[in-house]
Formats: C-alpha cells, structure tokens, sequence
C-alpha cells in the first residue's frame, strides 16, 4: 500500500525585513526630449557629435579643445581637416593618464587605442600639450583674437563617441563674455599649467613653461587650479541659498566634502535634495550619508553630467566632480547660468530622472518592492529579484506513530538573501513509520485439548494438549523490545489503535516498506 501520509503547508512572512541599502529599478517613462536652447544633452543620434563637428568646421582661424580624452573619429577628422586649410588648432589633454597607464576593461583600452592613434596623426600638424590634471572640456572657435564671432561650448562630456552617444551628458553654449574669460583661463594652462607637449617626433616631451599672468575678475566662469577654487565657492554659495529644492549631478563624490556636508544640512532643513549620479562603488558612502539625511538619489548606468541647480533661480554646470579632485585641486571650468538657460537646465535634469536607471533607498521593508534591485553589502554591489512568492518543499518528516502525523517540523532559518522574496511557502509530508527489518512477528497462543485416546485396556489415557499460534489482527512484530502493530491498508488503523489499548499499550503502529 502507499505509505500514511499527511501535507503541511506553513509560510513565513519576510515583508517586515529591512533591506539597509539597496538600488531600486527603475522603469524609464517613454518620453521623448530634445533640448533645442543653450543647454544641451547628448544623444543616441549622435546630434551633439554633430554639432561639435559643425563648430569645428566653421573654424577660420583657430580652435582650442580641452579635454581629457579625445578619442572621437569625426571629431578627430573634423579636426585633421581645420588644420589642413590652415586653421590653427590647439589641444589641451591629459594624455599621460592614458598613455603611462593600462585600463583593464575593454571599453577603456578602445578608448585609448583611438587616443594614440589620433595623438599621432594630428602631431606636428595642431598644437598639442598635456597635463595629468587636465580635466576641464570645452572647444572654442576663432576665439583667441577677440573676435566677436567667437563660438564656443562648455562640455561635461569626455570628447569620445560613447561619451557624447551614450552617457547622459550636459553641453552649454557659451556667450561671448564666458568664451572671452575661458580663453584668458586655458591661454594660462596651455603656457604656464601644461607639463608635455607633442612635436614632430611624435612623442611628448617636457614644456617650458612661461610665466603668464592669471586671469582675475573673471564674472560669468569659475575655475579649479593651482590658483583658485571658485567653482567650489560658487556651488557652496549657490547651496546656501537655497530655500526650497537642489538638484545635483555628477559623476562622483566624496563622503567627507564640505560641500556634501552642506548638502547634508540642507537636506536635514526639510529642502527638496535630489542627487543623479553614476552607480560606483567608490560614490556609496557619500550617497548613504545624504539619503539618510532625507536627500533623493538616482542612479544611472553611464551619467556623467556634473551640474547645481537652485530653487529656479539660480544653476551651473562645470566639468568638476564633487570631490576633492575637482572642486580643491585640478584643472576645471564652470559656468554659472542665468535666465532662460536656468530653465532650460531644470528641464535636461528633470529628463535624466526621468529615465534613471534605479533609485537608492535605505532600510527598506521587504514587502515594499517587487523586482530587481542592487543591494549594497560587504563594499559591493550583489543582484537580486525580489519576488512575491516561493515555494519549497522540504523532505519527509516520519511520525513515531501511524495513528498521530500531526508533527511539525523545524523550519529552516529564513534569509532573505537567499531566498529574496516576501512569503516563504514550505510544503513537507509527515509520513508513517515503516516496520524494522529485524522484527519478528509476535503471535497469540491457544491451548487446545488433543482428542482423547484409549489405551489397550479400553481406559481413557491422560489429556493431551497442543499450543496452536495465531496471528493477531493487524499482525504485530517486536523488534529489540518494541512492539510494531502493522496496518497493510488505511482502514485498518483504527483495528489497529484498539488492539494496541487492549493489548499493547506502547506499540507504535507502522505500515510495510514500499517495495522499489
């Protein structure tokens, strides 16, 4: 017969655990932006490429590029071409990161490939000098001389393809006065702040570097360098007064920042903090500190754009990162904003949220959140779907008795960890207890009298008796003392809980092996 058998099915609830950190998907709404004012966002359809390309050919005496990296072909052609009919081009790198160092992943090694190639095929024809702190990214059009048909464009972007396609990136048009401060700013860092230059030989060489004055009094920029810190003071001004909402991005941060501290204090205020940034490990203490100040953040695959925006008033966007290496030390630029272009600013952040990737919270309950997540343990950053329900069955538990599977067994500890979802179900079969393979089968012994026979002299011989065995019903078995009452169908356990009391008060009723 089958083996006695009872289902149980408990659930245990994990709804009340805390998740202390974890990055939340996000679905991105199907929202199509295009920024057509003096803030501009990159694009997938290469349309601010194409704009920079359009700068560059419009060059009739000169270009001076800062960036980073340069590693963009059409760029990089555009480039090539305004030198060839005779336009003067200088570049400003940090070609030693790239060069003395080798990226591990394939993406960064890409970029740097394209950045040597590119060093050697426009040396000798632009005028190319380095520094490690380079960091700044702007290019300016025939805006050396004065000349009131200057154009130029303050980047947050890295001059590459990927950088201008696929990160969400920030460009701003520069008017005429930012242009005529930001070439004072790099005429000083491209003679008196850069360390190599790149000639003829194609390699870099030391600069002598010539003792230019810095620019002072500048109005509408702010820089980082050796010499000043204005962008920093401009941000903490900026965040100072605030009355009602800050919105930040950028690509890094660093914990323990003055002015992370006086986004902190504002947050703390009751002020509207929200904070787009990249998910990197090297961003999360920073970005726990402020969301447990009670600021927002969202969490982006490749936001790279670095921007301060005040209470509709007031904003700005610069190349510095909020960390030391940036807004204390460097070679940066920003730009405060005014009037329209403001505005226009709110509405590229409130694009960017509106297509984040995740959204970081703290302390969590479990039953809050269905989906994936990133949760933040250990100093990384570990995978998890959160589900509504899971179901697992448990091995049999056998009863001491056939006549009571009502055991309950010892769960196992609940972690959400493991098991991410917001009920446990445990299915498990408490199960009749089979007959050992050494019993022996007891019987019931009946004394019954032989027939009486006569002996040779015709007189009754003496009674004779004979012990006959029975089986009992259902049959019992002892095995090292313990008796077993065996039931071989359903319908017999209750013959089997009578004959027990009557006759064998601690015999545990068991069922036959199945056979295999």
């Amino acid at each position: 017969m089958a083996i006695l058998a009872k289902t149980y099915t408990q659930t245990v609830s994990q709804k009340e655990q805390l998740i202390p950190v974890a990055w939340l998907k996000q679905t991105p709404n199907e929202r199509h932006f295009t920024s057509n004012g003096d803030v501009m966002i990159s694009h997938s359809d290469g349309r601010l490429s194409q704009f920079l390309v359009h700068l560059i050919n419009q060059a009739q005496e000169n270009v001076l590029i800062c960036s980073f990296l340069l590693a963009h072909q059409a760029i990089e052609d555009a480039i090539f071409q305004a030198a060839e009919r005779g336009v003067c081009v200088y570049l400003m790198l940090a070609s030693e990161n790239r060069l003395e160092k080798s990226s591990d992943d394939e993406f960064s090694q890409k970029c740097e490939q394209q950045h040597i190639a590119m060093l050697k095929r426009l040396a000798g024809k632009v005028f190319i000098r380095s520094a490690p702190h380079y960091h700044a990214k702007a290019v300016l059009v025939d805006a050396l001389n004065a000349n009131h048909h200057a154009k130029g464009v303050l980047l947050t972007a890295n001059i590459t393809f990927e950088a201008l396609a696929r990160n969400e990136e920030l460009a701003v048009v520069l008017p005429l006065q930012a242009i005529e401060e930001l070439v004072s700013f790099f005429r000083w860092g491209f003679f008196a702040d850069a360390e190599h230059q790149m000639l003829d030989n194609h390699k870099f060489e030391s600069v002598h570097k010539k003792a230019i004055e810095y620019p002072k009094n500048h109005q509408i920029m702010c820089f980082t360098s050796k010499q000043e810190n204005s962008i920093l003071e401009k941000a903490l001004h900026l965040i100072q007064q605030a009355k009602q909402e800050i919105m930040v991005s950028s690509f890094g941060f660093d914990e323990n920042h003055l002015l992370i501290e006086k986004l902190c204090e504002k947050a703390k205020q009751g002020i509207s903090v929200k904070i787009l940034t990249r998910i990197r490990l090297t961003n999360m203490n920073a970005l726990i500190k402020l969301a447990q100040a009670g600021a927002k953040i969202y969490g982006f695959q490749w936001l790279h754009a670095k921007a301060l925006y005040i209470d509709n008033k007031q904003a700005m966007v610069m190349s510095a990162n909020l960390q030391k290496h940036g807004l204390d030390e460097g070679f940066e630029i920003g730009i405060q904003l005014h009037h329209q272009a403001i505005l226009e600013l709110k509405a590229c952040l409130d694009y960017f949220i509106s297509q984040a990737n995740y959204e970081l919270r703290l302390d969590l309950p479990l039953g809050h959140y269905l989906g994936e997540m990133k949760y933040w343990e250990n100093q990384q950053f570990i995978d998890l779907t959160i589900q509504a329900e899971k179901i697992e069955n448990l091995p049999d538990d056998i009863a001491d008795c056939a006549s009571d599977l009502s055991k309950n067994i010892i769960l196992p500890k609940s972690d959400w960890r493991k098991n991410p979802v917001q009920t446990m179900v445990y299915r498990y079969q408490v199960v009749a207890p089979t007959l050992p393979n050494n019993a022996k089968e007891v019987f019931w012994e009946e004394k019954k009298a032989k027939p009486i026979e006569k002996d040779k002299h015709g007189n009754d011989k003496k009674p004779e008796f004979e012990i006959i065995k029975h089986a009992y019903t259902p049959k019992v078995f002892v095995s090292n003392g313990q008796n077993y009452i065996l039931i071989t169908q359903e319908d017999e356990l209750n013959e089997a809980i009578q004959l027990r009391n009557q006759k064998f008060k601690q015999a545990k009723i068991v069922v036959a092996k199945e056979k295999k």
